[in-house]
Formats: structure tokens, C-alpha cells, sequence
């Protein structure tokens, strides 16, 4: 995900904060069929994990982000470059993307620190962008997201990682995921 163009942009609401501090009742977001896509949970958390990657590389806040990404003139681009943009989301996804990716962002440094705490022997530093990404995403969804249930948050995150790391990143997800579910019970 690179560049884009300021045409047909698409207006967001925009989440305060103070909105991310109680779990998110998101179930209406569950699925929705798209065109010959299914849109669904899944695609919709991939989707937020790419918008959370790229945040590591742009100065913009989220709702910036979002809008540049899903505006007419790029988001068709993307389709170019990978299936899962083949449709663009609706409504309900459009929310469920922006309360994970503005959801990371405004909890970011707690979700580091729980990141930081179960990655033993690790500085954030030295874990991949891409990784962070997952993982702040999967956190993020356990600790706020009310209707996500922990281990298909897991199981979504260690897919996705397969996807676009090496195996043995893989195994670091599926182990901080595990080792900080573990901590909470």
C-alpha cells in the first residue's frame, strides 16, 4: 500500500478516544455479502491489519489514512495488487476496519507495552512491522472488541501472519497471543 489520490473521497465519522476504554459490541459487523466477494469478518481484519501496518510508515492519523485508502481514485488499485480488495466495503465493514484501526491507534501504547511484556528477550525494535501489526491488531480485538472470541482472533492472526511472514514469525504471534490470553485468565 503506497500512494494515493485525493478524488471521490469518502467521509468518516470519527471515534473519540474515550470510546475504546469498555469492550465494542461489533456483531453486526459479523458478515455481509459483497458482489462475488464475501465480505466478512476475516477480510475485514485483514484489511485493518494492512491499514494498521501502514500507519508505521505515515505520519497520518487514522481517519486521514482511511480516507486516502478507501477513496475512489486508490482503493480500485488495490484490487490490482490482491484479491482481498476486490470489493470495497460497506458501511458495516467500513465501521468494523476503522474501530480495529482507530481502536490500535488510540491504545497503542498500552497494547506495545503488552506486546513488550510477553515478548521475551524482544524490544519492539527489532520485531517486524508486519508482525507488530498482527499482534496490535489481535490484542487490540481481545481486549476491546466484545463479540470477537479470543481463539478465532488467534487463529485469524496466526493465518494472516502465514500469509505474508516466515514461519518462524508465525510461531512468535501464535506464542505472545498465547502467552498474554494466558496472563489475563
Amino acid at each position: 500500500m503506497s500512494n494515493g489520490n485525493d478524488s471521490g473521497k469518502i467521509t468518516l465519522p470519527f471515534f473519540p478516544v474515550s470510546m475504546y476504554n469498555n469492550k465494542l459490541n461489533v456483531s453486526e459487523y459479523a458478515t455481509v455479502k459483497l458482489g462475488e466477494m464475501n465480505m466478512n469478518r476475516s477480510t475485514a481484519r485483514e484489511i485493518a491489519m494492512h491499514l494498521v501496518y501502514e500507519m508505521d510508515y505515515h505520519e497520518e492519523l487514522p481517519e486521514e489514512l482511511m480516507e486516502r485508502v478507501f477513496s475512489e481514485g486508490y482503493y480500485p488499485r488495490l484490487a490490482e495488487e490482491s484479491d482481498l480488495y476486490t470489493d470495497q466495503p460497506d458501511e458495516k465493514q467500513m465501521a468494523y476496519i476503522r474501530t480495529c484501526v482507530q481502536g490500535v491507534y488510540a491504545n497503542k501504547p498500552e497494547i506495545d507495552g503488552i506486546i513488550s511484556k510477553y515478548a521475551v528477550g524482544w524490544k519492539i525494535g527489532r520485531i517486524s512491522k508486519l508482525s507488530l501489526a498482527v499482534l496490535r491488531l489481535a490484542i487490540f480485538e481481545i481486549l476491546r472488541v466484545e463479540d470477537a472470541p479470543t481463539g478465532s482472533v488467534i487463529n485469524e492472526a496466526v493465518e494472516i501472519a502465514r500469509r505474508y511472514e516466515e514461519e518462524e514469525k508465525v510461531s512468535f504471534i501464535n506464542g505472545i497471543l498465547g502467552s498474554f490470553v494466558r496472563g489475563l485468565q
